[in-house]
């Protein structure tokens, strides 16, 4: 599919090229052979070329001499048909918006090609375009893995790379350049596809962050044991999410305050965000204990977990527990507080 995409490319290159060159051909001719025959200066001998090959009648600006005469004769035998093939073919491409679509489709081409630290979508169904979208809006490194030609158009419209391929395909994520990605996200409709996307997205970049979809329960163990590092249970956190709404309403209602950084309609300072910060080597907090770092009284944020490099997540940690260099602050706090814990930990 890939390569069908380049091919496609290629040609409408081609058919926009030789055109534009037979044109530019055909002038040349028209002006070479004029200032030589009839000595014209470059004006004229572009203007008479030009009216000449357009078949606009108009009387030349200096009269030809005989053999003037038998050169525009042969210039318009075998150059006027062949430039009236070429204006169309240029209108035709013009009019279908074939030029708009390659210029698209080049800077698409350029943008894929200086991806790096970027998230990789296999699959555009429901979820994967709600999370595309969700990481474009917030500013990510996005490109999409999908096998559907009708979903062409709407990705197109939300300006994000985009690759029609199978996400099985080794040649398609090295086109999406997982070598340089990030994290890779399975979210294909079969759990099966997950488990070979897993694979190839190990093998190709065995660092890459790996989270899958999982629509049965026995697959859940298949995508972690082929090396998927999370996986996500859409239909039964879904499950999970409605119980939790029915059985305690006030704790769902904090829980969604509280996840992520909300929304576009959040003001600036209002509400609360809980987010991942991670402690720089130079910073002011790193080596220090909760209570000696301060963070509270200076930012305004609560640290509600420590994520040290060894993985083991500490929650709610003690005011006596040390914060080191390279560790994930889970923080709590609204968007300004936040902010300023993030500053303090770089």
């Amino acid at each position: 599919m890939l390569a069908r995409e380049n091919n496609l490319l290629k040609q409408k290159i081609r058919e926009l090229f030789f055109p534009l060159a037979l044109v530019l051909l055909l002038i040349v001719v028209g002006i070479s052979g004029l200032i030589l025959i009839e000595g014209y200066d470059f004006v004229n001998a572009l203007y008479m070329t030009v009216i000449t090959l357009a078949t606009v009648g108009y009387t030349e600006p200096i009269p030809l001499t005989p053999r003037g005469k038998i050169f525009i004769s042969g210039l318009i035998i075998s150059g006027v048909g062949s430039a009236a093939i070429a204006f169309s073919t240029i209108s035709r491409i013009i009019i279908r918006g074939e030029v708009g679509t390659l210029r698209r489709q080049q800077r698409m081409e350029r943008e894929r090609v200086k991806l790096s630290g970027h998230t990789i979508i296999c699959g555009f169904g429901r979820l994967g375009s709600s999370v595309a979208k969700e990481l474009s809006r917030l500013g990510e490194q996005v490109i999409v893995i999908e096998r559907n030609e009708l979903l062409k158009t709407e990705l197109e419209s939300l300006k994000i790379p985009f690759i029609i391929g199978d996400a099985e395909d080794d040649e398609v994520l090295k086109a999406a350049r997982i070598v340089a990605g990030k994290q890779i996200l399975a979210l294909l409709p079969k759990d099966a596809d997950n488990v070979y996307v897993v694979l190839c997205a190990k093998e190709l970049n065995p660092n890459i962050q790996i989270v899958a979809r999982s629509e049965a329960q026995d697959s859940e163990k298949k995508l972690i044991r082929a090396g998927a590092h999370r996986v996500v249970a859409p239909y039964k956190a879904a499950a999970s999410g409605l119980v939790q709404q029915l059985l305690r309403p006030n704790v769902s209602s904090f829980l969604e305050l509280t996840v992520g950084r909300l929304g576009a309609n959040t003001s600036r300072g209002q509400g609360l965000v809980l987010e991942e910060v991670v402690v720089g080597a130079k910073s002011l907090i790193a080596g220090k204990t909760i209570a000696e770092s301060e963070v509270r009284s200076q930012t305004g944020a609560m640290i509600a977990a420590i994520i040290p490099k060894n993985g083991t997540m500490i929650f709610n940690p003690s005011h006596t527990e040390e914060i080191t260099s390279g560790a994930t602050l889970i923080v709590l706090g609204n968007l300004v507080s936040v902010d300023k814990l993030a500053d303090l930990a770089k």
